[in-house]
Order: C-alpha cells, then structure tokens, then sequence
C-alpha cells in the first residue's frame, strides 16, 4: 500500500511541475526532434495523421526510453489519437491522464511517467501495468482484454518495415 501511495504522490508531484514548466504550448525541456517518417507511417497505420503527435511520439519515446511504438499503441487504445477526448471518468487528452493537459507534448509525456511507475509498481508486468494505467484492477478480464489489445497493436506496429 504504501508503494501505491508513494506512486500516486509522485505522480501528483509530477503533474504539478509539468503544468509550472510550460511555455507557449511546449515544454522547456530543451528536445529538438526531427520527425521520423516511420513515426508518421506508424500513426497513419492507426488511423492517426498528425505531425504534431509524430514529432511528441518521438521526444517522449527519446526522454522515457518506451518505444514509439507502444506510445502510439497505448494512445490509440486511449483515445484514438484524438487529443481533446475526454473519457467518462473525466480522464482527457490522447494519452487519458487525469489533468487537462491538451498540449501534445505535455500529454504524452505525463501518460508516459504514468505507465512507467505502474510498471514500478507491477515489477515491470506488462500486462498488469497495462490494467492499471487503464484503471482496471490486476489480472481483471477486461483489464487483461484491454492489455492484450495494446500489446497487439504494438506487435503490429513493430512489425512494420517502413
């Protein structure tokens, strides 16, 4: 329990800086990212067509060392790379985080830090840090449903020759 609450008191820490840090709608993390084209064909694949989510997809994917690929297979199941979604539990944005944080950047990265400490907390479980970034408990049927479908979507993802 007190992983769980030391995780979620991170996390609010986190989300507190990430909105002190901003600055005309882009981080001041000092990040120059040149767009990839594989990131852009992978995001088309899903449905996603936007040189903006592109260019984030890689800065997260270079700062947090998760793949581009889960971070769009992670954001699809989300949102559907729809950054202004909001779920009904409230959660916004293409990557769900609880705040309103519509910067893409911003976004991604805060889902992100989010995954990786559900993986802290899992002991670095896929498929149960997947459950508890989408809310659902460990090993629940639809939290594992849900798992699956990211995983697979990342399987397709990078599998891909682009």
């Amino acid at each position: 329990m007190d992983k769980v609450i030391r995780s979620l008191t991170l996390t609010m820490v986190l989300l507190s800086l990430m909105f002190v840090f901003h600055l005309q709608q882009r981080l001041i993390i000092p990040v120059v990212v040149k767009t990839n084209n594989s990131t852009i064909v992978k995001l088309q694949s899903v449905g996603i067509n936007s040189q903006e989510i592109a260019k984030s997809v890689e800065m997260v994917s270079n700062q947090t060392k998760l793949s581009k690929e889960f971070l769009i297979a992670l954001m699809t199941t989300e949102s559907n790379g729809n950054k202004y979604a909001v779920s009904c539990k409230g959660y916004k944005g293409l990557m769900q985080i609880p705040h309103s944080v519509y910067y893409t950047d911003a976004n991604i990265l805060i889902g992100a830090r989010i995954f990786l400490e559900k993986m802290q907390i899992t002991n670095q479980d896929l498929e149960k840090a997947i459950c508890l970034y989408k809310g659902y408990p460990i090993n629940s049927i639809r939290g594992l449903q849900q798992a699956r479908k990211v995983i697979s979507i990342y399987n397709k993802l990078s599998k891909m020759e682009v």
